[in-house]
């Protein structure tokens, strides 16, 4: 993966900012507070969302929005990553050539990633070498070897909670933990449950007979409930007695009229309302008789006034003949106005050429849109060639002054440059000043070593010249304060002040010896000779002149130059010339030629030849349509003649004695004949189309008639009846059935509100109310006397529940058996805790060791090479211990536990560390390594290790390295990306 650009629209404090990236390294720089660690933040936002804690600081205070988008290259194809917290609830959208991919799709390019990951692997700054220095150190060593496991400290701390945990909650050996109070506690109470079960063999008899007592109650309270469901059921009955007597009685009524029992519910208004709908009908069917005969009067008048069926041709064929002989006519006297406007436009023609000609021969000219493309080509060539000669005349003129210039100009530059003999000399001379130059240059820094070295000697002969005296004193002081201690014989103390004396004798002279060196020294450096001479002045001047002969060379090169281009100049200008002279004389030639097609166009002038085309081309066009308009007059008189005929026909059948000859005439007389049977043929087809819809009014009054007639007779036949007087005695036994049956249906409804579902049982049955009197007073009396036993045995139950009562007061097993549940219970749950911790505390430690032997050796190996390059080879080998802690291996063969090393060495390894996670990583999910000021700490030697490093990292993968520091530009030998927020 590559990010091709950051489109930073809204985070923290980047606002509308395109960056684009390199593919390999990319060295942004910039103060404290000036955006680096924003650019990281927003990466890590992009691809993976921040929580809602972090997003707030980096919401924009200029418009609010937190968001942008990366354009990343993966397998050679550009996606766009975008998420926006205002949109789509601030989820990532990846799009390819404009289309949104799958989420599916997108955790298949990020291949799994998560931001703990990326920020373990892909992403390092000095924080986290900062927390890493927080730990004790002897836990660095651990922390290491789990940062090689997994990239991040986590696991360690992990693991730390853990263990942490399950010794709070219990230990073998331990008492305070709670699960072993609470395992103690529980042992003490067992015992005392045993010797209070003892006491409690008696309380256990009286729940039995508590148990006795209750289920005799339970029986007669079953007892007691079946009689008042008798009683409810006999009371019940006496409540309804009245209904259930008359309804049983009115159902027998009902069943008398059940011969009308299948007449229609309607069937009396059907009746009724037939007999009126019939009635109705045979009036509408006589004046409809009438209507039809008054319809058929008119229209024999009117059809004996039209003579249309004497025409040869149709109405609308006679007055579409007449609308056309009338345009005709007008178009006739259009066309000999537009004549007259073509003969005066032909004469205008003729004025404007100054030519004689008739019509004819004017058509009869050849000229077309060639011609007239050929004679503008031609005046246009004409111009253009003799325009263009002038031009090329000119520009040779200017070319030949502009040359013979340039070479007055080159002949006065060489006469002020030097022959190459003075050239060589003063260029020997030059380099032998510069040689003595170097020389003294050399000189200088042995003198100043020198008088550095003085400065030196002059410090150690003051200090020897001091010491030379000072030492011996101090000897003797000495020995003169541990001879004369108590308890020394005076052969002794004599004895050892002699040996004080002569060993400050010796002390002295051999510093004296050393003071004499040293002036000696001085006096040698002091006596070398300074041979130094200056030349700077003779040495400038030789530079100035041969500097002034190099730019002579350079303006005689660029005069050959210059002259020799305008020579080929030249040579172009004259050859451009010939050729356009040629062309010139071709042009000529070819208006010679249309002058001879055409010889009235010798009296115009050459630009004027377009226009002279335009005037014949104008008069060619009026002469056609000159001719054209005459033979449409023609054509359209003979056509009036052969169609006026027809009309002259039709108005002789309305008036025969009449005989008219204008067209104008007939056609207004044939236009009125034919409007007026229009106006008949109209009339005629109302009467008609109203007589047919009367007919057909009337046929659809008759249908229905019959079919009322039809439908009388059925309802009568449905009933059982032939007249209507038996059917109207019918219905009126229906109406009492109806009347019955309501009644029935009230009666029911009182029965169903008191019985509901067993009403149907109710009503059928036959009852002595007698003996249901009798049976009633006899449940009562047997149910009174089972509530006096029911109340007994409730008061024998009371006695002995006082009695267990007593005796549970008066002891503790209950209480006992209570607090075991409750202690139990959270022995369980701690024990399930403890449990838990345990287990995931066993697949944590499964997992660091399948990573240990699966994954783990490639990474040191790789930490082992970085931690070589960034030690100077000084640390050659690490390894993993069973302790779960690292141990590095010198040059000198020897091993070193982490917590050894300086906190320097410490880093070092660290970073190599996380290198090698990158590393191991990256040939799975390419994606960029960001350092974000990782090496702040760092002294000059160590960063410029460090950032070799990276360069070499960022040759197969990309780099962000963000830094403060704007020294560490001599060390990336890049031009970083200034990074400065308004």
């Amino acid at each position: 993966m590559r990010i091709k650009e950051l489109d930073i629209v809204s985070f923290g404090k980047w606002n509308r900012k395109k960056m684009p990236l390199f593919d390999e390294l990319n060295y942004f720089y910039g103060p404290n507070e000036a955006g680096k660690s924003t650019i990281r933040m927003f990466i890590i936002y992009i691809l993976f969302g921040l929580k809602a804690d972090e997003r707030e600081q980096y919401i924009s205070k200029v418009d609010g929005q937190l968001g942008g988008r990366l354009v990343v290259e993966i397998e050679k194809q550009l996606y766009v990553f975008e998420r926006f917290l205002h949109k789509q609830k601030g989820q990532l959208s990846v799009t390819k050539d404009g289309e949104e991919l799958e989420r599916a799709d997108v955790k298949r390019l990020l291949k799994g990633l998560n931001r703990p990951l990326f920020e373990a692997v892909f992403s390092f700054e000095d924080r986290d070498l900062q927390t890493i220095r927080q730990y004790k150190r002897e836990d660095v060593g651990k922390v290491l070897f789990n940062l090689g496991l997994t990239g991040s400290d986590l696991i360690t701390q992990l693991e730390s909670q853990l263990i942490k945990n399950t010794d709070e909650i219990f230990k073998k050996q331990g008492k305070k933990p709670p699960l072993n109070e609470k395992l103690l506690e529980l042992k003490k109470l067992q015992q005392d449950i045993q010797e209070a079960e003892q006491k409690e063999f008696k309380h256990q008899q009286l729940y039995q007979e508590l148990d006795q007592l209750d289920q005799s109650l339970q029986k007669l309270k079953t007892d007691e409930q079946r009689l008042m469901n008798e009683i409810s059921y006999f009371e019940k009955l006496k409540q309804v007695k009245s209904p259930i007597i008359k309804y049983q009685l009115l159902l027998d009524e009902v069943q008398s009229l059940s011969d009308v029992k299948d007449f229609p519910k309607d069937g009396l208004e059907q009746f009724n309302e037939l007999q009126k709908e019939i009635k109705l009908q045979n009036e509408q069917i006589n004046n409809l008789n009438t209507t039809i005969q008054n319809i058929e009067d008119d229209l024999l008048k009117v059809s004996s006034k039209s003579q249309l069926n004497n025409w040869s041709i149709s109405l609308t064929e006679a007055q579409h003949l007449i609308q056309k002989i009338t345009k005709q006519q007008d178009e006739v006297e259009r066309l000999k106005e537009h004549l007259k406007v073509l003969e005066h436009e032909f004469k205008q023609v003729q004025g404007d050429l100054g030519v004689e000609m008739e019509i004819k021969d004017l058509k009869g000219i050849t000229v077309n849109h060639y011609t007239n493309e050929n004679w503008k080509r031609l005046a246009s060539q004409w111009d253009q060639l003799k325009n263009h000669i002038q031009s090329l005349k000119l520009k040779i003129q200017h070319k030949n002054e502009d040359l013979e210039r340039h070479q007055h100009q080159k002949q006065s530059i060489e006469l002020q440059m030097l022959s190459n003999a003075e050239e060589h000399s003063l260029q020997e001379r030059f380099d032998d000043l510069k040689l003595n130059e170097q020389k003294q240059l050399l000189e200088e820094q042995y003198r100043n070593q020198m008088k550095s070295q003085q400065n030196t000697i002059k410090k150690v002969n003051g200090f020897v010249s001091v010491s030379k005296w000072i030492l011996p004193i101090m000897i003797l002081v000495v020995t003169y304060m541990l001879m004369f201690r108590e308890g020394l014989d005076f052969l002794t103390v004599y004895g050892g002040l002699a040996v004080g004396v002569v060993l400050s004798i010796i002390v002295f002279y051999i510093l004296h010896q050393q003071h004499k060196n040293t002036r000696r020294t001085i006096k040698r450096l002091n006596s070398k000779p300074s041979n130094t001479m200056n030349h700077e002045e003779e040495l400038n001047d030789l530079r100035q002149q041969l500097n002034f002969q190099q730019d002579l060379k350079q303006q005689v090169q660029q005069m050959d130059h210059y002259i020799k281009g305008v020579r080929s100049h030249l040579e172009e200008l004259d050859k451009e010339l010939n050729y356009a002279q040629k062309q010139f004389g071709s042009v000529e030639q070819s208006i010679e030629e249309e002058i001879n097609s055409f010889p009235f166009m010798k009296r115009f002038e050459l630009f004027h030849w377009p226009n002279v085309y335009d005037q014949l081309r104008k008069g060619k066009e009026t002469a056609t349509s000159y001719i054209k308009v005459k033979k449409q007059i023609h054509e359209l008189m003979k056509y009036i003649e052969n169609h006026i005929k027809e009309l002259i026909t039709i108005v002789h059948l309305y008036e025969p004695e009449k005989y008219v000859e204008d067209p104008n005439l007939i056609c207004n007389m044939a236009l009125n004949y034919v409007e007026q049977e229009k106006s008949w043929q109209h009339e005629i087809k109302q009467k008609n189309d109203w007589l047919s819809e009367q007919k057909t009014e009337r046929h659809k009054l008759v249908t229905k008639k019959e079919q009322k007639d039809d439908e009388l007779t059925q309802l009568l036949s449905s009933v059982g009846v032939s007249s209507e007087e038996e059917f109207k005695q019918k219905a009126d036994r229906h109406l009492e059935l109806i009347e019955k049956n309501k009644h029935l249906n009230d009666l029911y409804e009182m029965i169903f509100e008191v019985f509901n579902q067993e009403t149907e049982l109710v009503i059928h049955k036959n009852y002595d109310w007698l003996d249901i009197e009798s049976r009633l007073n006899d449940i009562t009396h047997r149910l009174n006397d089972l509530r006096e036993n029911i109340e007994e045995t409730r008061n024998q139950i009371s006695e002995t529940q006082a009695e267990l009562k007593q005796l549970e007061e008066n002891g503790v097993l209950s209480d006992l058996v209570h607090q075991k549940s409750i202690l139990e219970a959270e022995i369980l749950k701690l024990a399930k805790e403890f449990a838990i911790m345990k287990t995931a505390y066993g697949f944590l430690k499964d997992t660091k060791n399948r990573y240990q032997n699966v994954y783990l050796p490639g990474i040191m190996n790789k930490t082992s090479d970085y931690f070589s390059k960034l030690s100077d080879g000084r640390y050659m080998e690490l390894k993993f211990n069973e302790d779960e802690t690292i141990l590095v291996k010198t040059t000198e063969g020897q091993w070193f536990n982490v917590q050894q090393l300086s906190e320097g060495t410490a880093d070092q390894l660290y970073i190599a560390l996380r290198f090698a996670l990158n590393d191991s990583l990256k040939d799975y999910i390419d994606l960029p390594f960001i350092l974000d000021d990782a090496f702040v700490h760092f002294d000059q030697k160590r960063k410029k290790q460090v950032l070799e490093i990276v360069k070499d990292i960022s040759d197969k993968q990309q780099v962000l390295y963000l830094t403060c520091h704007p020294r560490e530009q001599e060390y990336m030998n890049e031009r970083p990306l200034q990074l400065h927020v308004s």
